[in-house]
């Protein structure tokens, strides 16, 4: 209607096209902040109206970045499901809307008169019936709606919301009634004297998350600690006692196992806490093993008999039910984890070397090693009249135009000088000035020159390396 009102008015000409898109612009923007207004006020009205104890505490929460998250997401859950099932056709929706704002606007109207009532402060006749007022208008107009626009999904409005007045005031009495249950007893009440702690561990398999139950459980330092199994299943009670034996982790506990001829596992627990506490100052713990699953997988592949035997025994006097979580999950993600990076470092080893560089065949490897497997950059051609290499090659840093990279030979305790030069080094290709320079400075030495060094080579300025299998030619300028 916007866009037919502003086309009519401001005509077909270039500049009435031009305003038709600011307006257009202005609609979508004004359209933008009114559907985010929700999501910015929503989650904090909820936070308050759950402090009060009328919806659940989860909407109080706050998540990572600070926000009400799960406040945003019930929003998102019931927009959507108001979008799908209208259809998105604007028709349906301006029923839930006016009903719901104006029925915000009666409440507000109302509730604001009630309080200058009972808080009287000054003159306040004036803003009672002003309240009272806008209240009452603002029930009228609810009042129609729900009657013009019955037909359209109002009677879905007019439904849900007397079920959801109601539903609020009992979700507030149960969370009083639970309060009233947990506030602690008289402070002249003083705790019972316990002179004796037993730990039972209910068991069903010998695995890893029993293993972790009796570990926990030798920790406690009871006064006796033993396992026991209910036997549902003869055959496999034998296996359980067989598994128990072997395990060196388990052996050193007792196992015991009962009887449960009616297969009721809760009630069984319950007489064996009994027996166990027959004592007033005796206090039982059972340790109840737990395994955690995937949350939906858990749900539907395994059971809870777990949580169902701490639910019973909680209610008995003296005995604790402690459930030892085991995340079986988590577990399975790392062992696959390991698995992949095994997988893929057995591929990397698997994989075939490059081909060796053509002119790279026939030289000797720089450090023993074979010779396909050493970087190309490496090998260099051995030169005429230069001795052997006595240890390893090492790369020497020389000032040349182009940076470039030479190797030295370096040998521990001394260095093999050829016959036909003075100072000890062997050179890759490199010029003759590079050369030369490289074999003038291999034998300096800090203060003269080296032991062992028969060419007697004392050019100052290189502190040569003093461990062994380095080069004393390293880091030249």
């Amino acid at each position: 209607m916007i866009s037919q009102v502003a086309s009519a008015v401001l005509g077909n000409a270039w500049y009435g096209h031009a305003m038709f898109l600011v307006v257009q612009l202005a609609t979508m923007l004004i359209l933008y902040t009114g559907a985010n207004t929700p999501f910015n006020g929503f989650p904090f009205l909820a936070s308050f109206v759950a402090e009060d104890q009328f919806l659940p505490q989860q909407l109080t929460r706050r998540g990572h970045r600070l926000a009400f998250s799960n406040g945003i997401i019930v929003l998102t859950v019931v927009s959507l499901a108001l979008l799908i099932g209208t259809d998105a056709q604007v028709d349906k929706l301006v029923a839930f809307y006016a009903i719901g704002v104006f029925t915000g606007f009666t409440l507000a109207g109302f509730g604001m008169a009630k309080y200058f009532r009972t808080h009287p402060d000054g003159p306040q006749r004036g803003k009672i019936w002003l309240n009272t007022a806008s209240g009452s208008v603002s029930a009228v107009v609810v009042l129609v709606f729900a009657v013009v626009k019955f037909t359209e999904g109002a009677w879905l409005v007019l439904i849900l919301f007397p079920l959801g007045v109601f539903g609020l005031f009992r979700l507030n009495r149960q969370y009083r009634l639970e309060a009233e249950t947990l506030r602690v007893v008289a402070p002249e009440v003083g705790a019972a004297r316990i002179s004796r702690h037993s730990v039972v561990v209910l068991v069903d398999s010998a695995d890893l998350a029993t293993i972790a139950a009796v570990r926990y459980a030798s920790s406690l330092g009871s006064a006796s600690l033993r396992a026991v199994h209910f036997i549902l299943d003869e055959a496999r009670a034998d296996e359980l006692m067989a598994a128990w034996s072997h395990q060196a982790a388990l052996a050193r506990v007792p196992l015991d196992l009962i009887h449960c001829r009616d297969r009721r596992l809760t009630r069984a627990v319950r007489e064996l806490a009994a027996q166990e506490t027959t004592n007033p100052t005796t206090e039982l713990t059972f340790l109840l093993p737990r395994r955690t699953y995937a949350r939906f997988l858990g749900r539907i592949l395994h059971d809870h008999t777990a949580d169902d035997i701490a639910r019973a025994i909680s209610q008995q006097p003296r005995v604790v039910a402690t459930v030892v979580p085991f995340d079986v999950n988590g577990l399975m993600e790392r062992r696959r984890r390991n698995e992949a990076a095994v997988a893929q470092h057995a591929a990397e080893a698997a994989r075939p070397l490059p081909p060796a560089h053509p002119g790279h065949q026939g030289r000797r490897p720089l450090d023993g090693g074979r010779d396909d497997q050493r970087p190309q950059w490496q090998a260099r051609d051995r030169q005429p009249g230069l001795p052997a290499r006595t240890d390893r090659l090492e790369t020497a840093r020389v000032s040349t135009p182009d940076r470039k990279l030479l190797p030295v030979n370096g040998q521990p305790g001394g260095w093999s000088t050829p016959s036909s030069t003075k100072c000890p080094a062997r050179l890759g290709h490199a010029p003759s000035f590079v050369a030369q320079r490289v074999r003038e400075s291999a034998g300096r030495v800090r203060g003269g020159v080296r032991s062992g060094d028969p060419s007697g080579c004392r050019t100052p300025g290189l502190l040569p390396r003093q461990s062994a299998g380095h080069s004393p030619a390293r880091d030249l300028l």
